[in-house]
C-alpha cells in the first residue's frame, strides 16, 4: 500500500511546469522614425537555455513558425561581441549524427542534425537532439540572430524535417515527464513584461481577467502553413456593420509572436484610411510613412482625437465570438507620437493573410497545444458594474463592523487593568483609617496638654 502511495506521489511530483518572465521593451533613447518602428516591429522574447557538459549557457529566441531547436555554433559567432556562445569542441557529451545531412534555415544558416545534453529551468534532458548553425550565406539578413545564440521553435514539424524523426524542446520535455501536457502560453502583464508558461492545463493559467469557464478552442488551420499557427476567421468589421467584410476562404491569420505590429490586409488598409488617416495627414496630425516595403503610421499624441478611431472587430463562427480591438489596443503612445499597430505590404491584396502580432498576445490570452494541434482563447471576464458596486458596499460595511469590534476589544482590554490598579491602590492605602487615627492621636494630645 505505502509503496503503491509512493509511486502516485513521485509521479505526480515529477510533473510540472516552466515559467520564464520576459521583456520587450524598446531602448530608451532619442530615435528617428526608422529606428524607432524598426525598434517597434520587433517583439523579440528570448529565454535562458543551457547545454553541453560541463554547461554552456546562451539566450535563444523564440519562433512560432520554426520547430527544432537550432545552436548557432561559437565558430560563426566569433566577429560577434557575444559572450553566450556555444562550443561544441568544448562539450564531452555533444554528438553529430549526420556530417553529410544539411539543412537550410531562413535561407542563410546551414545547420547539421546533431544531439546534446540541455538543462531549462533547472531540468536537465540527457539526451535532446537540435540542429548546430556551422555556415552563413548572408550575414546581414542574419543579423538578429547573432545577438543570440540561436532559436527555439515552437510551430509544427515541416515536411523536409520527416526524414530526421525529430522532437522539438515541448516534445522533448514532455517525454522527459518535466511537463505534464503539450501547452503552451504567453502571458503579458504590460506592454513590456510577461510570462511564458511551458506545460500545464488551462484552470491552471486562471487570474483575475481569464477564467477556466471563458475558455475556448479551435483547431489550427494547416493546409497551406503546415508548420505555423494559424487560424480563419469569417468576418472583419470597423465599427459599424456597413464597414464590414467576410474574408476570403483562402485567407489566413497567422500567429507572429516576434512582430510588434499586426500586418493587416488591403480590406482594411482602405477603410482605415478613408475613414481617419486621409483627414488626419491633410491636417498635419498623423503621417504615413513607407519603410522596408511596409506602410506604417504615426500621429501626435496631443493633437490628434484618436477616440475617432472605430475599433477593429474579427469574428469568428465556430467560436461565436468577436474579437474586439479598440483605439487602446491599436495604438502605442512613445516619446510623444502613436504608433497605429497594424503595418501593411505595398503591395498587400484584398485577399492577402493577416499576421497577428503583439497586440493579440496582449489583448487575449491564447494556449496552444501540440497535441491536438489547437489554439485555445481565453474570453476575457466581463466584470458586472452593479455586483462591483455590491461587493464594495460589502466590503465597507464588513470593514466597518470588524473596525468598531477591534475598537471596543481593545479599549475594554485598556480599562480592565486600570480598574486593578485602583482596587489595589484603595485596598492598599485607606485613607479614612488614616484620618480616624490622626484624630485619636490629636484627641489623645489634647487630654494631655490638659492635664
Amino acid at each position: 500500500m505505502f509503496f503503491l502511495l509512493f509511486c502516485l506521489m513521485k509521479k505526480i511530483l515529477s510533473y510540472s511546469i516552466i515559467k520564464y518572465n520576459f521583456k520587450t521593451s524598446i531602448p530608451n533613447f532619442e530615435k528617428t522614425i526608422n529606428e524607432t518602428l524598426y525598434f517597434l516591429n520587433r517583439n523579440d522574447i528570448n529565454i535562458p537555455f543551457c547545454l553541453g557538459t560541463p554547461k554552456q549557457c546562451c539566450n535563444l529566441i523564440i519562433l512560432l513558425d520554426q520547430y527544432p531547436i537550432i545552436v548557432i555554433s561559437s565558430s560563426v559567432l566569433k566577429y560577434v561581441k557575444n559572450s553566450n556562445k556555444f562550443n561544441e569542441n568544448n562539450s564531452s557529451t555533444f554528438q553529430c549524427l549526420n556530417n553529410n545531412t544539411k539543412y537550410y534555415f531562413q535561407d542563410f544558416i546551414t545547420v547539421f542534425p546533431s544531439e546534446e545534453s540541455i538543462t531549462i529551468n533547472n531540468q536537465s534532458i540527457p539526451s535532446s537532439q537540435f540542429f548546430l548553425g556551422k555556415k552563413l550565406k548572408d550575414f546581414k539578413s542574419s543579423e538578429k540572430y547573432f545577438e543570440l545564440c540561436g532559436s527555439l521553435g515552437f510551430g509544427f514539424l515541416q515536411e523536409d524535417l520527416l526524414e530526421y524523426k525529430y522532437s522539438n524542446l515541448i516534445m522533448n520535455l514532455k517525454k522527459n515527464n518535466i511537463i505534464d501536457s503539450y501547452d503552451f502560453t504567453f502571458k503579458y502583464h504590460n506592454n513590456e513584461y510577461g510570462e511564458l508558461i511551458i506545460g500545464g492545463k488551462p484552470h491552471e493559467y486562471d487570474s483575475e481577467n481569464y477564467k477556466i469557464e471563458n475558455f475556448v478552442q479551435v483547431k489550427s488551420q494547416l493546409e497551406n502553413n503546415k508548420n505555423k499557427w494559424t487560424i480563419r476567421f469569417d468576418k472583419m468589421s470597423y465599427g459599424d456593420p456597413e464597414y464590414s467584410y467576410d474574408f476570403n476562404l483562402r485567407t489566413l491569420c497567422l500567429f507572429s509572436l516576434n512582430d510588434g505590429f499586426t500586418m493587416g490586409d488591403g480590406f482594411y488598409k482602405d477603410i482605415v484610411e478613408e475613414e481617419f488617416f486621409n483627414e488626419e495627414i491633410q491636417k498635419g496630425n498623423c503621417f504615413k510613412k513607407l519603410v522596408d516595403a511596409y506602410f506604417y503610421y504615426y500621429c501626435i499624441s496631443n493633437n490628434t482625437d484618436f477616440s475617432k478611431m472605430k475599433p477593429l472587430k474579427m469574428y469568428h463562427r465556430e467560436m461565436n465570438y468577436t474579437f474586439e480591438f479598440t483605439y487602446d489596443d491599436l495604438f502605442y503612445e512613445y516619446q510623444g507620437s502613436k504608433y497605429f499597430l497594424v503595418k501593411f505590404y505595398d503591395r498587400t491584396s484584398k485577399d492577402s493573410n493577416w499576421f497577428l502580432g503583439k497586440m493579440f498576445f496582449q489583448k487575449y490570452q491564447l494556449i496552444f497545444n501540440f497535441d491536438y494541434k489547437t489554439i485555445g482563447f481565453y474570453k476575457p471576464v466581463e466584470k458586472n458594474k452593479i455586483s462591483f458596486y455590491i461587493n464594495t458596499i460589502l466590503i465597507i460595511v464588513f470593514g466597518s463592523i470588524i473596525t468598531i469590534l477591534l475598537s471596543y476589544i481593545i479599549i475594554f482590554k485598556l480599562r480592565k487593568p486600570r480598574k486593578l490598579r485602583a482596587n489595589e491602590l484603595y485596598e492598599e492605602y485607606d485613607y479614612t483609617q488614616q484620618i480616624q487615627n490622626e484624630n485619636s492621636n490629636i484627641k489623645t494630645n489634647l487630654l494631655k496638654f490638659d492635664n
